[in-house]
């Protein structure tokens, strides 16, 4: 990772915020007093991670891409090397917070997936495989 730049956000009073990474999920929501520290540029963990953070109080946080998250004294640092973290106010809620970012950055585009995706057999190497995905053993699982 090259030269990483700071961004902060401040927390409001009662605000909880839902991480980035799946596998921290007991960690979640973020407070006030909260101490946390994940980088996800790139996943080092053994799950999913998302560059979104979500808030009780309407508001969220998007990242173009992968970043170092800092939370300590009700502050969210975002350190991030390719893209400038942007914060959202819109409305007052979790739901309201995640319907909006949907709609923005995970429109549907309206296209149905292929019918072999329903009537013929799925392989999922993370299931598999977890760990080391490479082609060779990816070809032996399927």
């Amino acid at each position: 990772m090259g030269k990483l730049k700071s961004y902060i956000f401040k927390m409001y009073e009662n605000e909880y915020w839902y991480g980035p990474v799946v596998n921290d999920g007991i960690k979640y929501p973020l407070k006030f007093n909260s101490k946390y520290e994940v980088d996800v540029y790139p996943n080092k963990s053994p799950n999913q991670v998302n560059t979104i953070l979500l808030s009780n109080k309407g508001r969220y946080i998007w990242c173009d891409s992968g970043f170092v998250l800092k939370v300590y004294s009700g502050v969210i640092e975002i350190l991030s090397e390719k893209s400038v973290p942007q914060l959202y106010e819109e409305g007052e809620t979790l739901k309201e917070a995640f319907l909006h970012a949907a709609n923005k950055f995970f429109k549907p585009n309206g296209k149905v997936p292929p019918k072999s995706f329903f009537t013929k057999p799925q392989y999922n190497t993370w299931i598999e495989l977890l760990y080391d995905q490479r082609e060779e053993k990816n070809i032996r699982v399927c």
